[in-house]
């Protein structure tokens, strides 16, 4: 069974930082940044759209929300062009190297994430929205941990209000809403 950890650092505006991937026995470790830096030889991500959509997939799938009413199963993310789904699902499609520095590879060198993702329309080939959800017979819900500032959040709410930031910051949204706090009020 695979288990992965979701390292985030910033309380207001979380952004991943690490993520430690566990499979057959084996730790994949990947940090956000061009090189490895101080970790040596690992794989390496930006904070990319695609890389957000993917935290919120994956805390999505460690909530296991309710359904939307859409008829889903809970855990899947869904979109249409210019959504966080369709994010995943370009990256899912052309394997860029952090993909497979984050999920490793199977020994024919195919990405496991292929494995990993289940995607019903990929590439969007006729109408309607790409869905996407990870394969819970490889990775169950309780085997996702997420943590911000190395410490581990297991409420609701708080996984709840991660997703949001996180999907806001995708939106362009966050970082708005932020400054204009911090903008003084006219008199």
């Amino acid at each position: 069974m695979d288990k992965i950890s979701l390292h985030f650092s910033g309380k207001i505006l979380p952004c991943l930082d690490r993520v430690v991937f566990e499979r057959d026995d084996k730790k994949i470790l990947s940090v956000r940044g061009k090189t490895g830096g101080a970790y040596g030889n690992v794989g390496t991500f930006q904070w990319t759209s695609a890389v957000q959509a993917l935290a919120m997939l994956m805390i999505r799938h460690r909530l296991q929300l309710e359904s939307d009413g859409n008829g889903l199963p809970s855990g899947v993310i869904f979109g249409d062009e210019n959504s966080p789904a369709a994010s995943i699902d370009y990256a899912l499609t052309k394997r860029p190297t952090w993909l497979m520095d984050m999920f490793g590879t199977e020994p024919n060198n195919r990405p496991y994430s292929a494995k990993l993702f289940h995607r019903t329309n990929p590439n969007r080939k006729r109408f309607g929205p790409v869905i996407i959800c990870v394969n819970q017979t490889l990775l169950k819900p309780l085997d996702v941990t997420v943590l911000v500032d190395e410490v581990e959040v297991q409420e609701t709410t708080k996984l709840k209000t991660m997703l949001d930031v996180i999907g806001q910051l995708w939106f362009g949204r966050a970082v708005d809403a932020l400054e204009a706090e911090s903008l003084p009020k006219a008199a």
